[in-house]
């Protein structure tokens, strides 16, 4: 069950900005995956990990909950990359306490606006079936393309 202030929180109080701080990535990824070192994204294991993926060419959203700068908190983030002239998502993380308040939507949909800023007509990415994030990407807009435990999906852009 919701509590009953976390929605109006999130749609009010999210701000979803680029984030060139690598330690406030991964404590996003290190808080959301709860202690569970295999639901931190691939090849992400530390704050050296993301500066890496960073210099390769990734790029972050972070979305904040708060009203004011000095009181808000990283709830979420987001990675991707540009592939083949498609924007590609890498990475998604949600802290428990902000999942099911929009708060991946709104990440998402930030990277749709890249997407569609470039001129990509899609935007890809592959997902982990363990958690569920094909039922979450498939709400988003997103299709399936192919099978395995990884499993690839595409939006198409307007």
């Amino acid at each position: 069950m919701m509590h009953p202030n976390r929605a109006d929180v999130s749609q009010r109080f999210i701000t979803v900005l680029t984030c060139r701080e690598a330690e406030v990535v991964f404590e996003v990824f290190r808080a959301a995956a709860d202690g569970n070192r295999r639901r931190l994204p691939p090849g992400i294991t530390g704050v050296d990990d993301v500066r890496a993926v960073m210099r390769g060419g990734m790029a972050f959203f972070v979305a904040f909950r708060g009203r004011q700068a000095g009181d808000s908190q990283p709830v979420g983030a987001i990675g991707y990359r540009w592939e083949r002239g498609t924007l590609r998502i890498t990475h998604v993380a949600v802290k428990a306490e902000a999942r099911s308040t929009g708060v991946a939507r709104r990440l998402v949909q930030a990277v749709e606006a890249v997407g569609t800023a470039l001129g990509s007509t899609n935007i890809s990415a592959t997902v982990g079936r363990e958690l569920d994030h094909n039922r979450l990407f498939e709400r988003f807009g997103f299709h399936q393309t192919g099978e395995g435990d990884r499993l690839p999906m595409v939006k198409h852009l307007a």
